[in-house]
């Protein structure tokens, strides 16, 4: 993950979309929400909003949009052990493709 982009405003923000399996939605719903709560007790952490497809075959039908209030925030919450064992198990199960992005006309 490129931490070097930036909001226009100096923070962070994370679009992560998730590969969900039909069927698999309550178990990736607790994940996500261990997960969640987790970052949210670190610092620099500013919102985290979830947003689910409405469109049948989405190849992403969960998107995390998060916001931190700097790349480093992001990148120690993320790098912290206990984090890392959190959602190691689900690398797999839930493909997922984060990236750090800004406005494009910025």
């Amino acid at each position: 993950m490129d931490l070097s982009e930036l909001t226009a405003d100096g923070k962070a923000l994370l679009i992560n979309p998730f590969e969900v399996e039909k069927g698999r939605d309550q178990e990736f719903l607790e994940f996500w929400n261990r997960a969640a709560a987790f970052l949210k007790q670190k610092d620099g952490y500013v919102a985290t909003y979830l947003q689910k497809a409405t469109i049948p075959g989405a190849l992403f039908r969960y998107v995390n949009i998060a916001v931190w209030d700097s790349p480093e925030a992001l990148q120690n919450a993320v790098s912290d052990p206990e984090f890392q064992a959190l959602v190691g198990l689900y690398r797999d199960v839930f493909p997922h493709f984060p990236g750090i992005y800004r406005p494009a006309n910025a």
